[in-house]
């Protein structure tokens, strides 16, 4: 183009030369070529031939060594971003304007761009750095194995360490980068540039188990997480360790069939301390007085024995957790949680459970023995006074009194009411003849597992406290008997008809 007022098109012969035609005696020149722009001012026209020349542009990849790599990828920018091509053994060439280009050259995902006056000086260069990548431990010795990773537009593997390290040549930039190791990563930006070499370093990271003395203790099981739970070990005496990356973990410590987990960030603090309380199961009666023998056990994915009571109280030392305790006291049981974490003191407390036996007239009477259900029958005791009293942990329980060789069952929950109070009846055998008259001197008899003494009739009757019970009651006078069942509960007039005068 040439510039007449305004740039104008030279005429095109097509075979790399153009004519212009203008009656000015001086123009300015505008060649463009692959983007490139080379521009003559004060061109004389007439008579006079102006020549263009392109140059070679060699762009070349070198490694640290001086060896010429491939492939890298090579742009240079005229007004925009344009592809001069790949290296082949370690050059890609073009031929080119001389002007002042930008060149990008890319390589193993990043790119390295510099200006350069091809019109001076045709080759341009890039080098590559010997990058390292490096694993060492708390006391600085190279350890393996770690997986390398940087970033460049994407994640890309560098590679694993050996001996503690990990090379490759890349492009001078600051890219970040990814050490893996034991599961768990860290990254940081590091400008190769300035520092090709990139460290990372484990900490010793100390998990301890210590008892509410602050006393180291055994055996704990620890695991971490990083993407899934690892093991780290068991403690001996009362510490796992481990050499781990710097950053915030998820520890878990096992103990005694329960568990404990804290997030902890050991580049901060390497340390971390997991601490048992002293869990007390206590064993209390109505007056608020310690009492033994109750069976303890807890709940952690299973039933686990704690021990038993001694001077009404058994300790062992947990992690603080929200456990089930069970309490098992003659032979019942009651449960309940608590977060030992809140509260080491777990206290289950009985009841004074009272059994009464009353006639008719809800008149206290003895001879009564009383006997309670829970896995089996147990004896509970005899009356005295009418009355009978154990402590027993609060259960629905079923009582069962037996008085006069009959019995009566009942199933009442101590916690709600501890006073189970069994009544008998006032029971009337009347002995009729066939003529409806009362019979005296017979002999009454009732069964309940064997025939016992009801009384004989006065006056064609006999009366005696008595459960309610289906009996079979037996009138005898001389050689003549009858007998007939009887629900109590339902009436307790019993009417035997004996066929005698």
């Amino acid at each position: 183009m040439y510039f007449n007022g305004i740039w104008m098109l030279a005429n095109n012969h097509g075979d790399g030369s153009f004519m212009v035609t203008t009656d000015l005696p001086k123009v300015k020149l505008r060649m463009t070529y692959e983007h490139g722009v080379e521009e003559r001012s004060n061109v004389t026209v007439k008579g006079n031939t102006c020549l263009f020349r392109t140059v070679s542009a060699s762009v070349r990849l070198k490694n640290s060594q001086q060896a010429v790599i491939d492939s890298g990828m090579v742009q240079y920018y005229s007004g925009g971003w344009f592809n001069l091509g790949v290296t082949f053994g370690g050059i890609a060439r073009k031929e080119l304007l001389p002007c002042n280009y930008k060149f990008r050259m890319t390589y193993e995902h990043a790119s390295n761009e510099k200006y350069q006056d091809i019109g001076e000086d045709s080759v341009v260069v890039f080098q590559t750095k010997p990058v390292e990548v490096k694993l060492i431990n708390s006391q600085s010795s190279v350890m393996d194995t770690g997986k390398v990773q940087y970033y460049a537009g994407g994640w890309w593997d560098f590679g694993d360490t050996s001996d503690g390290t990990a090379s490759k040549e890349l492009l001078p930039y600051n890219y970040k980068f990814r050490m893996t190791y034991a599961r768990a990563s860290n990254e940081k930006y590091q400008d190769v540039g300035s520092n090709p070499v990139v460290l990372f370093q484990t900490v010793p990271v100390n998990v301890k188990l210590m008892n509410s003395q602050s006393v180291l203790m055994d055996t704990g099981k620890v695991q971490y997480y990083s993407g899934g739970w690892w093991d780290m070990g068991p403690t001996s005496g009362g510490v796992a360790v481990k050499e781990l990356l710097p950053y915030n973990y998820k520890f878990r410590m096992t103990y005694a069939k329960a568990s404990n987990e804290k997030y902890q960030d050991v580049g901060v603090n390497p340390e971390v301390v997991f601490q048992t309380v002293n869990a007390r199961v206590n064993l209390k009666d109505s007056q608020g007085n310690s009492m033994d023998t109750g069976e303890v056990k807890y709940y952690s994915n299973g039933w686990w024995d704690l021990g038993s009571t001694s001077g009404g109280a058994v300790s062992k030392e947990l992690l603080p957790y929200n456990y089930k305790f069970r309490m098992t006291y003659a032979r019942a049981s009651n449960e309940k949680y608590q977060d030992v974490g809140s509260d080491p003191d777990v206290v289950f407390r009985t009841v004074q459970t009272r059994v009464e036996l009353r006639n008719s007239q809800a008149v206290l009477m003895d001879g009564g023995s009383v006997k309670y259900y829970s896995g089996g029958w147990w004896d509970f005791g005899s009356t005295s006074n009418g009355v009978v009293s154990k402590e027993l942990l609060p259960y629905n329980y079923k009582f069962r009194m037996t008085y006069a060789n009959g019995s009566n069952e009942k199933v009442q929950d101590t916690g709600v009411n501890p006073l189970v109070v069994f009544p008998t009846v006032s029971s009337v055998v009347r002995v009729l003849n066939l003529q409806g008259n009362p019979v005296n001197n017979a002999d009454v008899k009732y069964y309940s597992g064997g025939w016992y003494p009801f009384g004989v009739t006065s006056e064609g009757t006999v009366a005696r406290e008595l459960l309610p019970y289906n009996y079979k009651f037996r009138a005898t006078l001389g050689s003549k008997t009858t007998e007939k069942y009887q629900d109590l509960n339902v009436n307790q007039v019993v009417i035997l008809t004996l066929d005698v005068p």
